[in-house]
């Protein structure tokens, strides 16, 4: 994967002399380096959306000195300083090809958006500049329709609360995997990958994690934590099946979750059917966690490349 350096050092370079030119000590009374420290103080696991206290009240800290265009610039040199740190630690990682390209177009997307004047969009209230960090941090790989999360587990709490009602799914878990729970590959969604949004992206999406767990042996396999596994879909929207069905009819376990405002929110934001039956109380909102063991979605990642190139000799 490249980046080109060049113009992340110029876009530095030209926004420095912004902040400077308004405020001339921010940079050294608030060092960037500082910021990073506070955001990576602490790894929430399975949760790439929240960050450390510390670096909220950095943030608000920032907020309270100076303009609110300077406030911005500043989480534009956060970004490109991620950014500039990325090359070296994707050497590190173990990311096949497939993926690396995503990343690289998502990188040059977050370039061309550091550059445009939508300044409302770079500060940490924001869901989506928080995400576009965590791929700059490499926190998130972007895998095509989702983002892949490498600091995630399976929540012993639900393993627990589901000794009595799902016990079959408990025994396939310790069976499985014994006690070790962690590390898995988390998915999530990137709402501006809604265009994506089809069986055939989930699937390629999955091919591309296949690929990095086959690389990464230490990782137990993938989960998925949404309202859009709940089995009751199949009645209420039955076009959402392929997204539980998919992994679970090749080998993954599904465990029943919670319901809290957040999944009511997610679940209802886009749908006038589901929002209606909530309100009438005939649906209630409910994530399920989706287990893809490693085996299980290698042989199907595994059969689906046979199948491909079976077709493709015809």
């Amino acid at each position: 994967m490249v980046i080109n350096q060049e113009d992340v050092y110029r876009l530095e370079e030209r926004i420095k002399k912004e902040i400077t030119t308004v405020d001339s000590n921010l940079l050294s009374v608030y060092p960037i380096q500082k910021y990073i420290e506070r955001i990576e103080q602490k790894i929430f696991r399975g949760r790439p959306w929240c960050y450390p206290d510390t670096a909220y009240r950095y943030c608000a800290a920032l907020e309270n000195r100076t303009t609110e265009v300077t406030f911005m610039n500043y989480h534009k040199l956060l970004m490109l300083e991620f950014l500039k740190r990325l090359p070296e630690k994707m050497h590190k990682k173990r990311i096949p090809s497939s993926i690396s390209s995503y990343l690289r177009g998502q990188t040059d997307r977050i370039l061309l958006n550091i550059q445009k004047d939508k300044m409302e969009f770079f500060t940490l209230h924001n869901g989506l500049f928080r995400l576009d960090v965590n791929i700059c941090r490499t926190r998130l790989i972007p895998c095509g329709v989702e983002v892949v999360d490498e600091y995630s587990g399976f929540p012993i709490r639900f393993l627990l609360r589901g000794i009595i009602k799902q016990r079959s799914a408990v025994v396939r878990m310790i069976k499985i995997f014994g006690c070790g729970f962690s590390p898995f590959y988390e998915t999530h969604m990137d709402r501006r990958t809604i265009r994506l949004f089809c069986k055939e992206e989930f699937e390629a999406c999955y091919l591309r994690v296949a690929e990095m767990l086959a690389m990464n042996s230490e990782y137990k396999g993938v989960i998925s934590n949404s309202w859009w596994n709940d089995p009751k879909l199949e009645i209420i929207s039955p076009s959402l099946n392929f997204l539980r069905k998919l992994p679970v009819s090749n080998g993954a376990i599904l465990f029943r979750g919670i319901s809290d405002s957040e999944t009511v929110e997610d679940a209802t934001m886009f749908s006038t059917k589901r929002r209606e039956l909530f309100q009438k109380g005939a649906y209630i909102p409910t994530r399920y966690i989706v287990v893809w063991p490693r085996d299980s979605i290698l042989s199907w990642a595994d059969r689906v490349r046979r199948e491909q190139l079976s077709s493709q000799k015809v």
